[in-house]
This record gives structure tokens, sequence and C-alpha cells, in this order.
């Protein structure tokens, strides 16, 4: 993700990680999507896999979190301290994919 101010500072794919399930009310690596499997292992342009992730069949509109539809959580590892206070977003290399297979 780029900074949208000033794209020249970026938080890259790889300082964040992943999981299925979240520690609630944890910090750090106390946390299962900080600590996970999937700890470093994104790079842009290159998929990952959550393993234990399901899409199962259903109605994804309803927003209940019970039918057609899994829960993704992500962590944010480390952030360079050469950033600058700005919102970093896609905006500027386009959106994060999810590919179901």
């Amino acid at each position: 993700m780029k900074g949208e101010s000033n794209s020249a500072y970026a938080l890259f794919a790889n300082n964040f990680s992943g999981g299925t399930t979240t520690g609630g009310t944890c910090s750090g690596a106390a946390c299962t999507e900080c600590g996970g499997a999937l700890q470093g292992n994104f790079s842009k342009g290159m998929f990952a896999n959550f393993s234990g992730a399901t899409l199962p069949k259903g109605n994804y509109t309803d927003n209940t979190g019970t039918t057609g539809a899994d829960q993704l959580y992500f962590c944010l590892r480390l952030a360079g301290n050469e950033l600058t206070s700005q919102a970093y977003s896609t905006v500027n290399q386009g959106a994060w994919t999810i590919k179901v297979g």
C-alpha cells in the first residue's frame, strides 16, 4: 500500500500477515493473525493460501457471518520509521484480490 499524499512511502506486502481467526483483544504476536502461518508470506502479484478458509454456499449479502462467508484477518507486523503521517491504501496501485479456487 502506497501513501496517498506521497507515494514514495509504502507499506509492503511482506510486512503483513493473516489468518482465519483473531485473538480478539490481543495485541502483537499474541494475535493469531499476527503470528500465524501466513506471517510475512505475502508479496505483490502472488496469491497466499489461507489454510482452513472456506467459502460455503449461501447468501453472502445477509452479513450474518454464518452463511456464504468466512472471516479473514490481517495484521500489519512492521511499519518502518521512515514513514510519514498520511493515509496508506491501494488506490495508487490496485486493490487486493481474493481468489477462490
